[in-house]
C-alpha cells in the first residue's frame, strides 16, 4: 500500500546492500504508516511464486535464529505465517505482536519485511 500521494513527507532510505526503501508519513487523516514493499531478492522470490511447501525461512526477514523460533513454536512453514496473518485479521499491528512474540524479535524491521513478503503473496494470490 502506498500513500505517496496523500502522504505530507516521503522519504527514500538505501540501505548498506544497495536496497531502496521508500516511506511515508500520512497525513492527520490517515491511520499507520505505509512503507512500500522492499525489492530485495529474497522478497521478489518469496512474493512471486505460490508459498505452499516453502520454509518459514523463505520468508523475507526471517532467517536461521527467527527461523529455527517459529519452527519451535509449531509454525515450521510459510503456509502457518500465512494462516497467522489472516487470523490476525491481516491488520499490521496485530500480525507484527504476534509474529514478535514468536521470535522474540528485537528489531521490528525484519519483523516489518516479513509482514510485507506475506501481504505480498496473499495480495498476489489469494485475492
Amino acid at each position: 500500500m502506498l500513500c505517496f500521494d496523500q502522504c505530507s513527507i516521503q522519504t527514500q532510505t538505501v540501505s548498506e546492500k544497495g536496497v531502496t526503501y521508500y516511506s511515508a508519513l500520512p497525513t492527520d487523516d490517515m491511520a499507520g504508516y505505509y512503507q512500500a514493499a522492499p525489492t530485495s531478492k529474497k522478497h521478489r522470490a518469496f512474493s512471486t511464486m505460490p508459498i505452499s511447501g516453502k520454509s518459514v525461512m523463505a520468508i523475507p526477514g526471517i532467517a536461521t535464529v527467527y527461523g529455527s523460533r517459529l519452527v519451535n513454536a509449531g509454525f515450521p512453514d510459510a503456509d502457518h505465517i500465512l494462516a497467522l496473518y489472516i487470523n490476525a485479521g491481516k491488520h499490521q499491528e496485530k500480525f507484527l505482536l504476534e509474529l514478535t512474540a514468536l521470535t522474540g524479535a528485537n528489531n521490528s524491521r525484519y519483523m516489518m519485511h516479513a509482514f510485507l513478503g506475506v501481504q505480498a503473496v496473499y495480495q498476489n494470490f489469494l485475492m
